[in-house]
């Protein structure tokens, strides 16, 4: 089941005289934003005066916040609770271009767009180290504040601990922060017990209605693609396609995005625009992230609604170009060169040039001039504030609704209660998801939880390795938001 099915299920066991009791077994949930929409529908089903229990073993901080949404929380003897803040790592590349001597051409509209530190830099700057404290504590503050509520204490008490952890599962109940020792309930200790994937799916048959909303989902980095990638041009194309075919009466665009390359995000701004002349409402929902790009195809939405927790903003461009010649030549690698116009090479692949440099800066001005424009224009801003925030900061959903850049609070669910009002839908509709969600996550059942790439830091490390190489070879006319 993915996020919008479990919540789903959830809810309508809510209101089912014949389940009882909420049981749940809590791995790593992934990020906060999408915690947050779990616990919302977890306090609804409490406050329905119903039981919620949640066993763990080894969780994240985000996996415990989500689990202090329940009444009771159980461990077994081996369990670990790393409540002990927050924490952000990057890895920088400037020593590694130095040695093989790889030059760059970077262009970028303000310092806070911070990928062109990983190769300007050997740590994090000033400015970028105070802008994600700000954001990192406020993260933590909304996460313990939940949590003290949760587990009926002060939230001072709440970052007392933090500073002790992580704890083990005796440290955790001793301490308050779990209520004792036990191994997960299954079917065979009550056969009573119904996989909510099964109950989800068994309940939304008896719920479909003749009107439909169509949630397609921009998922991962915007770019132009073969059609592997959820956020191409192709992919999106086909989503928007499917939805009119259809004739949906609303889309909510659901984001989770860290943006990508300017071109690819025009495209899918431009359909966005369309489905709106023809009169289709269309809502925005952020996720985990939708930040740069991810925001530059947001923008003209009818109405934005994030979590309080998601990552929002970044709103300017940056460009790099890498030149390898000095690289070639070190392995005896020569080059030469003809052309017929002195701007032939204005962008050489093989050396920098005051040329491309001045050509780049140019096109980064123009770039972010549009995107402070479309911002502007979408979201009845003055220039002047929009100035203000065009800074390449993100922001917490929370902040970046008290800058105007976000409408309401709320996940998906609500993101759909607005698609049904703005689109005249009476009574419960018809759910189309575009592209199909290929991810399984029972996120909260009774047989497993997602897991989060997240916390595995060889698996990270792996991506921006990867993401790295990635951006030393993108074109240098395609830049990124």
């Amino acid at each position: 089941m993915d996020l919008r099915r479990t919540i789903e299920a959830i809810k309508r066991a809510k209101t089912d005289a014949n389940v009882k009791v909420l049981i749940a077994r809590i791995s790593e949930p992934g990020a906060m934003a999408n915690v947050q929409e779990l616990r919302e529908a977890i306090l609804e089903f409490k406050g329905s005066g119903k039981q919620t229990i949640c066993f763990t073993n080894q969780l994240s901080q985000e996996g415990y916040y989500l689990s202090t949404a329940f009444d009771k929380i159980y461990s077994n003897e081996t369990g670990y609770l790393p409540l002990s803040g927050l924490y952000h790592r990057m890895l920088f590349f400037k020593g590694l271009a130095e040695k093989l001597s790889l030059d760059f051409t970077i262009s970028r509209n303000n310092k806070l767009k911070s990928f062109p530190d990983l190769i300007l830099e050997d740590k994090f700057t000033s400015e970028y180290k105070e802008s994600q404290l700000n954001l990192m504590k406020e993260l933590q503050e909304m996460m313990y504040k939940d949590i003290a509520v949760g587990r009926n204490m002060p939230y001072e008490r709440i970052q007392s601990l933090s500073k002790f952890g992580p704890f083990i599962s005796v440290e955790a109940v001793m301490n308050g922060l779990m209520d004792g020792i036990s191994q997960a309930l299954t079917k065979v200790d009550e056969p009573a017990i119904v996989d909510l994937s099964s109950y989800g799916s068994y309940r939304s048959l008896l719920s479909i209605g003749k009107d439909k909303i169509a949630i397609i989902h921009v998922q991962g980095e915007i770019g132009e693609s073969d059609g592997e990638s959820d956020a191409s041009p192709i992919v999106m194309e086909k989503a928007f396609r499917h939805a009119l075919e259809n004739k949906v009466k609303a889309i909510v665009l659901r984001v989770n995005s860290p943006g990508g390359e300017v071109g690819a995000g025009v495209k899918i701004r431009h359909m966005v625009l369309e489905a709106k002349s023809k009169g289709i409402p269309v809502i925005a929902s952020f996720g985990n992230i939708a930040a740069s790009g991810a925001y530059w195809i947001s923008a003209d939405a009818d109405h934005i609604v994030a979590d309080p927790a998601s990552i929002v903003g970044s709103i300017g461009v940056f460009g790099i170009a890498p030149h390898f010649g000095k690289l070639l030549e070190s392995y005896g690698i020569t080059n030469d060169e003809l052309s017929t116009g002195d701007n032939a090479f204005i962008l050489d692949p093989f050396n920098p040039t005051e040329k491309g440099k001045k050509r780049m800066d140019l096109e980064i001005e123009e770039i972010s001039n549009q995107f402070e424009e479309i911002v502007s224009k979408g979201r009845r801003m003055p220039m002047n504030k929009v100035k203000q925030i065009a800074t390449g900061e993100v922001w917490t959903g929370k902040r970046a609704q008290q800058l105007g850049l976000v409408d309401s609070l709320g996940g998906l669910s609500t993101a759909i209660e607005l698609a049904k009002q703005k689109g005249n839908i009476k009574g419960e509709p018809q759910i189309l998801d575009y592209p199909r969600v290929t991810f399984v996550s029972s996120l909260v059942s009774t047989r497993n939880s997602t897991l989060s790439v997240l916390q595995n830091p060889s698996l990270a490390l792996k991506r921006v390795s990867e993401s790295f190489v990635k951006e030393l070879t993108k074109s240098p006319s395609n830049p990124v938001k």
